[in-house]
């Protein structure tokens, strides 16, 4: 019999010198697998700081909320093997950010209503897939000076500004599959950023569909765009980079 962390009651109930270190609560450094038991609500700062390679943290579908948008719902920074699935994110500034961190998975989360949704600076080889960002006053996903990431089957709606944004000499990205609606700026936007692919997206409802500005060798394939406010397809500045095989049907 081994004893476990049978709540967050402030008691080292698995005998091992660390008191709930099996909860998750406020704030909370990470260093092994997590599942949450209860909703984490109203965190005045952070929310989780990830400290430790190849363990996963899962949130089993309970909230981790912010009451000041200052900070981060879940952070990783130097980190790999690392997968955040399940969490819903409110609150926060960022509900989840990756700094120099590659080789993570983000799956299944719902990061709405945050100042931005997903956020990766300078983090390489992850994937993010199937999580829906919905109502952030900014970015529902934001890839930033990062490469090779594949961002496949998630949904963006209601942004205040882009769906999904990669930018800053982000290159090798696949971007395929994803649903990017009703966002108030563009469903997509590549911004000097090169070499990447876009294919298989459903953008729909837009202020535009997809802007490329500054970014060469890109590859927009396969998409459907439709019912965008002001323009279905804008490239500019951007040479070598394709456009076929796409849908582009009520835009202004």
């Amino acid at each position: 019999y081994e004893p476990v962390e049978v709540s967050c009651d402030g008691l080292d109930n698995d005998c091992d010198g660390e008191v709930d270190d099996d909860c998750a609560f406020c704030g909370k450094t990470v260093t092994r697998n997590l599942t949450f038991v209860g909703d984490v609500l109203n965190c005045p700062g952070n929310g989780l700081i990830i400290a430790a390679d190849n363990i996963t943290i899962d949130c089993a579908s309970k909230s981790l909320t912010a009451t000041f948008t200052g900070d981060t719902g879940i952070s990783l920074t130097g980190r790999s093997g690392v997968t955040v699935k399940n969490c819903n994110i409110r609150g926060f500034y960022y509900g989840i950010a990756l700094y120099s961190s590659s080789n993570n998975t983000l799956a299944g989360n719902n990061i709405s209503a945050n100042e931005n949704g997903i956020f990766l600076s300078s983090s390489n080889y992850n994937t993010l897939s199937g999580n829906l960002a919905e109502g952030n006053t900014y970015d529902g996903i934001e890839i930033s000076n990062s490469f090779s990431n594949v961002v496949s089957n998630n949904q963006a709606f209601n942004q205040g500004r882009r769906g999904i944004y990669v930018s800053s000499g982000s290159h090798d990205n696949i971007i395929r599959s994803n649903t990017l609606a009703g966002n108030q700026n563009q469903g997509l936007y590549l911004h000097y950023s090169d070499n990447n692919t876009a294919y298989g997206n459903n953008i729909s409802d837009n202020l535009a569909g997809i802007y490329v500005e500054f970014a060469s060798n890109n590859s927009i394939s396969n998409n459907s765009i439709v019912n965008s406010q002001y323009l279905g397809v804008r490239m500019y500045s951007s040479p070598s980079t394709t456009l076929s095989y796409n849908l582009i049907a009520d835009s202004s």
